[in-house]
């Protein structure tokens, strides 16, 4: 009689991955590339890293020696026409998941003219080791080195508005050094976006999903003042933001009507009673929380509970405001200013749960700064 609890009935349990043991893959995606991709490829090598995917997005004829140059030292992918930044990654990504299924702890994606140095790459790797379940990002120091004046700003206004959408502090939105764990590769290949505003939309997507991310600072290179990069001041800036405002369409509509629906009413102040005016603002404030609660994802009954609760609560904070500010003409504003951030806030919270964990990586030199200056 056979042991019903040998080892051949029963279902061995899938053995957790040891980081040490599964390979980290550098990706360049890479367009009509000069001598600085080899020259770039080489000094990876050297770092130790043995296992390197290259993106040819549809680069011209003329470009082709610069890839037959490093045919041995990476596997190359290519695409027949230039598609973007953001299909090439997803390309990689895509190839990437396939080819090493059974032991890939994560990707690091790079670009290949050499803007992100050796050192920040493997700053990103033992960053990914640490933390095996989280987006890894690359944010450059502004404030040391020299950075284009255009670029500085463009950083700053994005970093700023990427706050005030997503309420998530990211120290830089369009550096290109980015690490993606095993764990959350499939949802960046989901993640929309073919061109260079791929990169900003993943990072609306670190919001929507939930993903928590790591963030180790490098310093800042511009070779050649940036003159190599592809990335069109008009056209890409055009798509980002064209995304960014998406994230906030229904929120910005339901907030305005429901502000002009109330300050329609408020502003015949003198022709209707109290409780009719706080009847008729209730009604505006619960006609644009209606429109939000359509957009929430998974409509839970706790959801609804709380859009009510605030409802109510806004309405008694804003009317008890203009109430109280009735003899100064900001009196409106004001109470806008206090209503709309908070309502805002409390709608992420709603349709996209807690807001992710941000980590921020000091780099061992920074480190050793920091010790040397305590014990002195």
């Amino acid at each position: 009689m056979s042991n019903i609890f040998s080892s051949d009935t029963i279902a061995a349990k899938p053995k957790k991955k040891d980081p040490k043991d599964c390979k980290i893959v550098i990706l360049l995606p890479s367009y009509n590339p000069d001598d600085k991709l080899p020259k770039f490829v080489n000094s990876l090598k050297e770092a130790g890293f043995s296992e390197i995917v290259v993106i040819d997005d549809g680069s011209k004829q003329e470009t082709q020696k610069f890839f037959d140059e490093i045919k041995p030292n990476v596997q190359l992918v290519r695409h027949a026409v230039n598609q973007g930044k953001g299909r090439a990654l997803k390309t990689g990504l895509n190839y990437i998941k396939l080819t090493y299924s059974d032991n890939l702890l994560g990707v690091i994606a790079a670009d290949g003219d050499g803007q992100h140095p050796v050192s920040a790459i493997l700053d990103c790797k033992e960053a990914m080791l640490n933390n095996p379940d989280k987006l890894i990002l690359g944010v450059r120091r502004f404030a040391k080195g020299h950075v284009p004046l255009a670029n500085l700003m463009g950083n700053l206004i994005t970093i700023a508005v990427f706050f005030g959408i997503t309420q998530l502090k990211f120290s830089d939105t369009q550096c290109g050094l980015r690490g993606f764990s095993d764990q959350i590769i499939n949802d960046m290949i989901a993640t929309h976006g073919e061109r260079f505003e791929y990169e900003n939309i993943m990072l609306l997507d670190v919001r929507r999903k939930g993903i928590d991310y790591v963030e180790v600072p490098m310093d800042a290179v511009y070779i050649e003042n940036n003159q190599t990069s592809h990335f069109n001041k008009v056209t890409d800036s055009i798509r980002i933001y064209a995304n960014i405002l998406q994230f906030t369409v229904f929120p910005i509509f339901a907030g305005l009507l429901g502000f002009l629906f109330s300050y329609i009413y408020f502003m015949n102040l003198g022709c209707l009673a109290d409780r009719n005016i706080l009847l008729t603002y209730s009604a505006g404030a619960l006609l644009s929380w209606l429109i939000l609660s359509m957009t929430i994802r998974n409509e839970k009954k706790m959801d609804v509970l709380f859009i009510i609760l605030w409802t109510a609560a806004a309405t008694a904070i804003f009317f008890g405001l203009f109430k109280w500010l009735y003899n100064y003409p900001a009196a409106w504003w004001l109470s806008a200013v206090v209503v709309a951030p908070v309502s805002y806030a409390l709608y992420l919270r709603a349709r996209y749960g807690k807001k992710p964990k941000r980590m921020k990586i000091k780099t061992p030199k920074k480190a050793k700064e920091k010790k040397s200056k305590n014990k002195e």
